[in-house]
Formats: C-alpha cells, structure tokens, sequence
C-alpha cells in the first residue's frame, strides 16, 4: 500500500527506465521496499541495503508476500567491487538529505556503478514545506544545489524531473497537521513516525492509499508530467551518468 506521494515518484522513475535497457540495481536506503518489489516486476535483478533492522524486515515480508526472488537484501554495502561486479543502477530515493556529507557518500556510490550505468535519485525540493513530525532531520535541496553535489561526486549529465504537483502540495497541510498530533500522543507514535519511509501505517495514510491506489492515481500522474521542468512539485527525481 503505496502513499500517493510514493506512488507519483515510482511513476516518474518507472518514466525515466524507459528507453534503458534492464539490468542489475542496487538500492541504498529502500525503506518499505516498494521501490524494489517495483523494480523486480519490471524485470530487474538485483539488491538492496539499508541500515535500519525495522525497514529490512518489513522489505523481506514484502518481497516474501509477493514471491520475488531476485531481489538480495545485503548486509552491509558492497566494497572493492572489479568492473564486472558492478552495477547497472543505483538507486537512492530521498536518502540523500539525512547525509552528513553527501559529495563523499555519492563519490563511494559512484564506485559501485558500470561504466556505462545510471545514478537515479530523488530528493525533497526547497518547495517540500513538511512538519518536523514528517520530515525530521531531512534536508531539502534546489536543483542547483543537487547538481553542484552531483558534479563534486563525479557524476555527469544530470537531468531532474518534478513531481508531486498539484495533488501532494494539496494533500500537506491536512497529512502535516496530522502527523503532529499523533506523536503528541504517545513515544510509541513519535518513534513510527520517525523511521524512513515507513509512515505509510498511519491510519489516515492508509485510507487515503485505499482511494489513491496505483490506477485512480493515473489522472494526477499525467497532470503532474505537465510540470516536470518547473519547481512546483515537493520532489525531483534526477538520473545522472558516472
């Protein structure tokens, strides 16, 4: 059960795949693991790391519910790896403003990329206004920012896509509102609430999933392609070549 705002941003990267041929992918930071149950029914291959226990574990019942067995979830990342090793994608979705360096962090990422692979991620844009209760620690960048980063790290030929917009800038203030007073409630809540990519359990998330799912959210995907070049959106996604 995917939030809408995951939903628009695994639309626009199934977008950017197009006209890529398939192949072996690592993801930094899968959280839930949507990204990677969406990447296996595409028909890739390949692996995940992310250093939260509580993420892995609700990764490895997604992916044993939905009987995929070509995905890995790894216990550390990969190091030292010989051209052959490595690989064709490397995804990072809004991973990037927790990093305490990120320039470091996407030159050890680059180093885990074919020759000829690609870099896809997606950060939270100057516009993406979230209540602390949601976005805690994580910084938001403009693209310019990211391109600076993306060119200190060795990665060239960046291209960035808007997404979210108009539903997900609609939809905040009543979902920030929201998350604030349920960790007014209780640690139990605070602590939910505090792990990446993992608020999709909130009640009213929830309901809002059941009436945005993967096809009623079609319309807002094809109004949100209209606004790709602008800043409008709460996030980007970017591709970038090592």
């Amino acid at each position: 059960m995917r939030p809408p705002r995951l939903l628009l941003r695994e639309l626009t990267v199934r977008e950017r795949l197009k006209g890529w041929p398939r192949g072996r992918f690592l993801e930094i930071g899968y959280g839930a693991g949507y990204l990677l149950e969406a990447l296996a029914d595409l028909g890739y291959s390949g692996a995940g790391y992310d250093p939260s226990p509580q993420a892995r574990a609700e990764a490895e019942a997604l992916l044993r519910e939905r009987d995929i067995h070509g995905v890995e979830l790894l216990d550390s990342l990969p190091v030292g790896l010989s051209e052959a090793e490595r690989f064709d994608f490397v995804f990072l979705m809004e991973v990037i403003g927790y990093l305490d360096d990120p320039v470091r962090e996407l030159t050890r990422y680059r180093e885990l990329l074919a020759p000829s692979g690609k870099f896809v991620m997606s950060f939270n844009g100057k516009n993406a206004v979230y209540a602390h209760e949601v976005q805690a620690d994580q910084k938001s960048f403009s693209p310019g920012e990211i391109r600076e980063i993306l060119a200190r790290a060795g990665f060239r030929e960046p291209e960035l896509w808007n997404y979210g917009f108009p539903l997900v800038n609609l939809m905040r203030p009543a979902l920030n509102a929201y998350h604030r007073l349920r960790t007014q409630r209780g640690a139990e809540e605070r602590a939910e609430t505090g792990v990446t990519g993992l608020r999709h359990k909130a009640p009213l998330v929830r309901a809002v999933s059941r009436l945005l799912n993967d096809r009623t959210i079609l319309p807002f995907a094809t109004v949100q392609r209209v606004f790709r070049n602008t800043e409008l959106g709460n996030g980007f996604v970017v591709a970038a070549s090592p």
